[in-house]
């Protein structure tokens, strides 16, 4: 058996973004699906449903947070308490609906942008979009585009000690 001496830490640092959008063009929104390449997120919860399942309780993922539905609204809660949401009252039960809650754990460190060589103090988790990679950025700017088949998006991002 080996034993740690050590500084020990069970606690852990991790960057999220965290989107839901109804889908309303779905030849639009599979195109770029295949631009987005969701295997480049390991640690990610990833869900294409439809409004039928939500509104019968069907969540297709807890996340390192929470989905809920309150009346019409649908919610996804990240680790750290953040929430976007979805209206579903005006949808039709064949809806589609994208929801995506991508976490990165930097582990026991500092965060640490590699791209672009900026260190973030410790206990410093107001990051700003550059902090995260490139695939997660055009995500993010991805969910909130028209272009991209979507009606309706909301999508946030941020970091904080999750452990």
């Amino acid at each position: 058996m080996k034993k740690r001496l050590g500084f020990v830490s069970n606690s852990s640092s991790s960057s999220f973004l965290l989107g839901i959008a109804l889908i309303e063009d779905v030849e639009k929104f599979d195109k770029w699906l295949e631009t987005i390449n969701l295997k480049r997120f390991p640690s990610s919860d990833v869900s294409i449903t439809t409004v039928h399942d939500l509104k019968n309780g069907k969540m297709p993922f807890s996340g390192w947070g929470a989905m809920r539905l309150k009346g019409d609204i649908v919610e996804v809660e990240c680790f750290r308490g953040d929430t976007v949401s979805l209206s579903l009252a005006d949808c039709k039960p064949s809806d589609r609906v994208f929801i995506v809650d991508i976490a990165n754990n930097e582990g026991d460190c500092s965060f640490y942008d590699y791209s672009h060589g900026v260190q973030y103090p410790d206990l410093d988790y107001d990051i700003d979009l550059e902090f995260l990679g490139d695939a997660q950025v055009n995500l993010y700017h991805g969910i909130t585009s028209k272009e991209n088949g979507f009606v309706d998006g909301q999508v946030i991002f941020g970091a904080a000690r999750n452990g």
